[in-house]
């Protein structure tokens, strides 16, 4: 770690601590905009590791950072193939078709009350409580949000798509997960996982295939060797429900327009003795392939 970066993380701890020099070039430099800080790398990389462990989406989503944190910004996406040919042949256009799509911002934003007596004690780690509370908080209303937002006020989430397979009863059945499983096409099946929550998973461990043999794989936690994900904002498998995804989450963009900003409020919780920190984040996120993803719906 290099001066500079020892300079602004002390800055920033001392910000946490209500005890910085506004007068210190560090300081200044972490201002992000009025009050808020933009928090230094080291703190950044400590929230974005433990915002993995909260969210599945961090781990097989795509994020991009974006430098325009205001305005819609319009994303492509585009489909081909490449093909041989001769030395001096035309290039194949291949039937290319790009989809554009716009990149909206939403606005996620977390409040955390810490009692002074521990705002003050220099032992206590306050970078490190901070980063792993917000992380927690952050990714499962990320993970929420990213299975099931409504696209128009918050960020465009998996299950508004259309069900690609229905359930031939009123319960899962073994028919239901293969054909499930090969609604996909293959490019997006040989990286694909399904998602369900913990009461899905429970029906889909006791399900047999017409040997008698369970599909789900104990020893990996697979079905049909592809990784089986835990959400709780999974739906129930009941009634109308859209109770499992199974598809390639890395064409699950997730557009970061502004990283996490921090506002150290010093007199806002001064009766109760307290500090309160508020943070946010600008982002925006969608299915940029819309079959790369299949959903299951209960009958």
């Amino acid at each position: 770690m290099n001066t500079i970066d020892m300079t602004e993380n002390k800055a920033f701890n001392n910000i946490l601590r209500k005890k910085a020099d506004s007068r210190n070039p560090a300081v200044q430099f972490l201002k992000a905009e009025g009050n808020y800080i933009a928090p230094p790398q080291k703190f950044i990389t400590g929230f974005d590791k433990a915002l993995e462990k909260e969210n599945l989406f961090r781990q097989y989503a795509t994020v991009i950072n974006l430098e325009s944190s205001e305005g819609i910004v319009r994303g492509i996406e585009s489909t081909g193939d490449a093909e041989i040919v001769e030395m001096n042949g035309a290039f194949p256009e291949s039937n290319d078709t790009i989809t554009t799509y716009d990149i909206n911002i939403f606005k996620l934003a977390a409040l955390i009350k810490l009692k002074d007596n521990f705002v003050n004690d220099d032992k206590f780690d306050i970078e490190n409580y901070l980063e792993r509370v917000f992380a927690r908080r952050f990714g499962r209303a990320e993970e929420r949000l990213f299975i099931s937002g409504n696209g128009v006020d918050e960020p465009t989430g998996i299950l508004t798509a259309d069900a690609t397979v229905t359930t031939e009863g009123d319960e899962l059945a073994y028919a239901d997960i293969v054909n499930l499983y090969f609604s996909l096409k293959d490019e997006y099946a040989k990286n694909a996982v399904f998602i369900v929550n913990r009461r899905t998973a429970m029906t889909l461990r006791l399900i047999t295939d017409t040997n008698g043999q369970p599909i789900w794989n104990m020893s990996d936690n697979t079905i049909f060797g592809r990784p089986v994900l835990i959400s709780e904002f999974m739906p129930d498998a009941e009634s109308g429900n859209k109770t499992i995804a199974f598809g390639d989450l890395s064409y699950y963009i997730i557009m970061i327009r502004q990283p996490l900003r921090t506002k150290v409020l010093e007199q806002l919780f001064a009766r109760l003795y307290a500090t309160g920190y508020a943070a946010s984040e600008r982002l925006d996120a969608k299915l940029i392939r819309s079959d790369a993803v299949s959903i299951l719906q209960m009958k």
